[in-house]
C-alpha cells in the first residue's frame, strides 16, 4: 500500500524506494525469525514489515549517526557489537555496508552474534551517488558481495538486483535535475518533470531486469 501510494506522489525519490518496498517484504516473510537486531536502523522504517514474523526488534546504529536516535536501543561501533556469540536469529542491515570501514570485519562480527541457520539480509549500493560525505566509502558489485560473504563464512542464499538499468538512469537524472531548483516556479517544475521521468522509469523496469546496472543488491545469507 506505501508504495502504491507513493507512486502518486510528487516525491522527488518515489522510484528508488518503490523496489525495496517490493523484494525486502519477501525476505522477511521467507527468512526472518524469533529474535531481530537492525544495524544501521536509523528510524526503523523497516520495523512494520519484520514484526509480524519475530519476536523482538532491536534497533543498532554508530555513534556518529545522521538518522534520529529516537529509535535506537543500543548504539556503538560496528565492529563491536556488544552482545555474546550467537545470540540473534536475524540480521537486517539495509544500507550500510557503503559506510563501513571495514567491510569484512563487520561481517565477521554479524556471524559472530548470528545463531547457527540465522540469516543475515543486507542490500547493499552499488551503482549511487555519493551520500553522507565523509562516511561513504564503498560500492559492491555481485561478485564483490559473494566474494565478502564467503571471506566471513556466511553462505549467500539469494543475491538479487533490487533495480535495473531504466530505474537507476532516471532516478538519478532526477536528483540531478533537483540540484537546480532555485524557485518556486522551479520546485514546481522539476517535481512535475520527476514524477513523470520516474513514472517512466517504473514502467521501462517491467521490460528489462538486466542486474548489471542496479543501484543495489538484496543478500540473504546463512550462517551454516
Amino acid at each position: 500500500m506505501a508504495t502504491a501510494l507513493r507512486n502518486f506522489t510528487l516525491q522527488y525519490n518515489w522510484l528508488i524506494h518503490t523496489f525495496p518496498d517490493r523484494d525486502v517484504p519477501h525476505a522477511a516473510g521467507t527468512y526472518a525469525q524469533r529474535r531481530i537486531i537492525g544495524i544501521g536502523c536509523g528510524d526503523k522504517t523497516y520495523e512494520t514489515m519484520f514484526s509480524p514474523f519475530v519476536k523482538s526488534y532491536l534497533g543498532f546504529e554508530v555513534p556518529d549517526t545522521q538518522h534520529s536516535q529516537t529509535k535506537i536501543e543500543v548504539m556503538r561501533k560496528i565492529f563491536n557489537i556488544p552482545f555474546v556469540d550467537s545470540i540473534f536469529d536475524t540480521v537486517l542491515c539495509t544500507e550500510m555496508r557503503e559506510h563501513m570501514k571495514l567491510p569484512l570485519v563487520t561481517l565477521k562480527e554479524i556471524h559472530r552474534i548470528l545463531k547457527i541457520s540465522g540469516y543475515c539480509i543486507p542490500t547493499c549500493s552499488f551503482i549511487w551517488h555519493i551520500r553522507e560525505e565523509l562516511r561513504d566509502f564503498f560500492r559492491y558489485s555481485r561478485f564483490g558481495l559473494q566474494y565478502l560473504f564467503n571471506q566471513s563464512q556466511l553462505h549467500a542464499l539469494e543475491l538479487n538486483a533490487v533495480s535495473v538499468f531504466w530505474v537507476t538512469f532516471f532516478q538519478e537524472f532526477v536528483y540531478y535535475l533537483y540540484k537546480f531548483q532555485k524557485n518556486i516556479l522551479t520546485r514546481v517544475l522539476f517535481s512535475l518533470l520527476g514524477w513523470g521521468i520516474q513514472r517512466l522509469g517504473y514502467i521501462l523496469e517491467q521490460l528489462d531486469k538486466d542486474g548489471n546496472f542496479a543501484t543495489n543488491y538484496l543478500v540473504v545469507a546463512q550462517k551454516r
